[in-house]
């Protein structure tokens, strides 16, 4: 026998009784540290029937479910539709899950909370990592100048984990007071005052600071730049109120070029992995019917130095939905679920073509 992990063959025999202890800790120190790729792969896709088809809003124009937000609260799954719905109920529905899969044979039940009703065009889902608190942001990518009639697309949610009744609006009536925050930490040398434009949809949290992903920015809605970028503040909850911090910064601005990926990629999802200690950011493209999303990770050290790192597949290929994600939630610490909206695309799934209440999702398993 030769030495082992560097005991010799002289000491060996005092320390046979040692020796699987040994042998586990002397190589387990020695050994090198490697990161492999994370892999991953599309488990199941499908639809989510959000409410009735036919629902028609009072001038009789069509009501779509266009799933923008997704949140697994440790029972139920709950998606946001960034459109708006007629009556009394919001636009957040809920499923319960069975075996990590929703029932997809039974429509989603809609919240009633008139402070959810206050917001139009959700965009992202946050749940703090002790699991108490559930986050809800809207775009914050519309204000009309001398009029409070937009105010509603500019609104942070919040409410204890279960327990939706009891939702709350960050800044009062909206949290349109938030756009002047936004806007200052996004100037640069084109706005040295201050971003005009810019849309939200990204958000999530540590234990301590808020992350939103700003997918947009620019001179105006129809004038802006696809973005990767990522901005942060503190935050603390006293007793479920919820308390920001006046300390907003630009952890990263990423541009990403991955070979044999269509561009431009902008952000759509950002979620903290409490389990792995990084982020898991989604991506995605859209020219048209023709959409592409691409999930990525990240350290907060790796956001501050640009780097993201795709998600692969089994073939090696960085993994790719055929829609456009929206949102991601993990339901265990294996698998996620993510949220698409199609727009006015309808790209079928699983060969059904998806209808107007409805909006498709993806579940992903990490190997």
């Amino acid at each position: 026998m030769g030495d082992v992990c560097g005991v010799n063959r002289a000491n060996m025999k005092k320390l046979l009784p040692f020796l699987p202890l040994l042998i586990f800790s002397a190589c387990k120190v020695t050994s090198p540290r490697t990161s492999g790729t994370i892999r991953a792969q599309i488990v199941q896709e499908g639809l989510l029937d959000c409410f009735e088809n036919g629902l028609a809003n009072a001038d009789g124009s069509p009501v779509t479910c266009e799933g923008s937000a997704i949140l697994f609260d440790g029972q139920s799954v709950l998606v946001a539709s960034d459109k708006d719905i007629p009556g009394e109920r919001s636009s957040i529905f809920v499923w319960r899950l069975e075996n990590g899969r929703p029932d997809t044979l039974r429509r989603g039940g809609a919240l009633i909370n008139p402070v959810l009703k206050k917001a139009t065009k959700f965009e992202e889902f946050a749940r703090t990592p002790d699991n108490k608190h559930v986050l809800l942001t809207t775009g914050f990518d519309r204000v009309r100048p001398g009029s409070t009639s937009w105010d509603n697309y500019n609104c942070l949610i919040y409410w204890p984990m279960g327990e939706a009744a009891k939702a709350k609006m960050y800044g009062g009536e909206t949290s349109v007071g938030l756009r002047s925050a936004f806007s200052k930490v996004l100037a640069g040398p084109a706005f040295p005052d201050g971003v005009p434009y810019f849309k939200t949809e990204g958000l999530t949290a540590t234990k301590d600071r808020l992350y939103w992903g700003i997918r947009e920015e620019g001179k105006k809605y129809d004038d802006f730049t696809h973005k990767i970028k990522v901005v942060s503040v503190g935050y603390r909850f006293y007793g479920d109120s919820l308390a920001l911090a006046n300390d907003w910064s630009v952890v990263a601005d990423i541009h990403v070029s991955e070979p044999g990926l269509p561009e431009p990629l902008a952000i759509s999802s950002i979620e903290f992995d409490p389990h792995r200690n990084r982020f898991w950011i989604l991506t995605s493209y859209e020219k048209g019917s023709d959409l592409a999303s691409f999930l990525w990770t990240a350290t907060l050290e790796e956001f501050r130095a640009g780097k993201l790192t795709p998600v692969r597949d089994d073939a090696g290929q960085p993994l790719r939905f055929r829609h456009k994600g929206e949102d991601l939630t993990f339901t265990d610490a294996r698998h996620l679920m993510v949220i698409h909206d199609e727009d006015r695309a309808q790209i079928p799934v699983n060969g059904k073509v998806r209808q107007l209440n409805q909006t498709p999702y993806s579940i992903v398993r990490i190997e």
